[in-house]
């Protein structure tokens, strides 16, 4: 996906979405930016909305060093039996 260098701060420019079956606290899911493989900066530049799944932009992307980042997403259900972990990833190219 594209994002515009002159996007301000705050823009939501994506979303995460996942679904539990459950109903009430049972489904309840959280949301997070995880560091990349080699930590490329994308947690610093764009924020995640932990109930949402929206993802904004945190940091001037005109000063961003690269055009090109993978943002490493992280889903998790928190019931009294298990942690459910689910893993997503976009790559945001600036444009």
């Amino acid at each position: 996906m594209q994002v515009s260098r002159y996007a301000p701060s705050g823009s939501v420019v994506t979303r995460v979405f996942a679904h539990d079956a459950d109903f009430a606290n049972n489904a309840r899911l959280s949301f997070l930016i995880l560091p990349g493989d080699d930590d490329d900066g994308a947690s610093a530049l764009f924020d995640l909305d932990r109930d949402l799944g929206a993802v904004s932009v945190a940091a001037d992307l005109r000063q961003a060093p690269r055009d090109r980042y993978e943002v490493v997403t992280r889903c998790s259900l928190l019931t009294c039996f298990q942690l459910l972990n689910l893993t997503g990833v976009k790559f945001l190219k600036f444009d």
